[in-house]
């Protein structure tokens, strides 16, 4: 089963931060790769966007987020992003 990131119900304070999910996807059932990969491949391919989202490769587009310590290890750490 595929999941994808992030919700469909409409209006919700923004103010909220969407990476608080990771830790809960994780908690819940998840690796931390799988929901990465969630937010990136999956969405993309769930979507029928996979020809140009959902990973870094060249002629996509993306977005690309860097952050002090490895999400793999500890997903909660994509809440804290390095901002320039």
């Amino acid at each position: 089963m595929k999941v994808a990131f992030g919700t469909d119900v409409g209006g919700f304070d923004w103010g909220i931060d969407p990476a608080v999910e990771f830790p809960y996807m994780v908690k819940y059932g998840m690796t931390p790769i799988q929901a990465i990969r969630s937010a990136t491949s999956n969405a993309a391919e769930l979507l029928g966007m996979q020809n140009d989202v959902g990973s870094i490769t060249a002629g996509k587009y993306a977005d690309l987020v860097a952050v002090k310590g490895d999400p793999l290890a500890d997903v909660a750490v994509l809440q804290k992003l390095i901002s320039s």
